[in-house]
């Protein structure tokens, strides 16, 4: 609900087409299809398996195209999305490799198109769950870096206009949320 508010708010209205970088078997699709009627939704993941299972929910390839790509390096053909946006994706990244995946994401939109990137952000609520998931042996996030908006923000200035920033407290393991529209 929160995405779909944010895209309505940024003035994304129906029938845009989306990419969602790190999508695999995307947990958002239904309901942002559902509420946006998307001319296209596409999902970019290097998880085979999980590509495998959104093609089974969404068998129609022209309307939920899917691409087995590293959301780092983009083929250039990925391009001109109205919104291109990931959940939980640049933390798995070294800082260089974070900076480039952020471009990806402004490469694969279209000029003033939206795009919105989450990421978990070290608050002391964060930082507290996660103490005691690893202290307990159920923490399985062992590549998460958690981010700093300063961070992210470094990244994507380049590329675009903040229009949109929050963390999200709800899930206890605070997440980052970044809205920018593309130059």
């Amino acid at each position: 609900r929160k995405l779909i508010r944010l895209f309505s708010n940024v003035g994304i209205r129906n029938s845009p087409t989306i990419l969602e970088l790190g999508g695999a078997n995307s947990a958002f699709a239904d309901a942002i299809a559902s509420a946006m009627h998307p001319k296209r939704y596409a999902v970019a993941d290097t998880n085979a398996c999980g590509l495998t299972l959104f093609r089974e929910r969404f068998p129609d390839t022209e309307l939920f195209p899917s691409f087995e790509v590293d959301a780092v390096d983009l083929p250039a053909g990925l391009a001109g999305y109205d919104v291109v946006f990931s959940v939980g994706l640049i933390e798995h990244f070294s800082p260089y490799r974070t900076a480039r995946c952020i471009a990806s994401h402004f490469k694969a939109c279209r000029p003033g198109g939206i795009v919105l990137i989450t990421f978990p952000t070290p608050t002391l609520l964060y930082r507290m769950i996660r103490s005691a998931a690893e202290k307990t042996g159920h923490w399985i996030f062992h590549d998460e870096r958690p981010l700093q908006f300063a961070e992210v923000h470094a990244a994507c200035r380049a590329y675009g206009d903040l229009v949109h920033e929050s963390i999200t407290w709800q899930i206890g393991l605070t997440q980052g949320c970044a809205v920018y529209r593309r130059r």
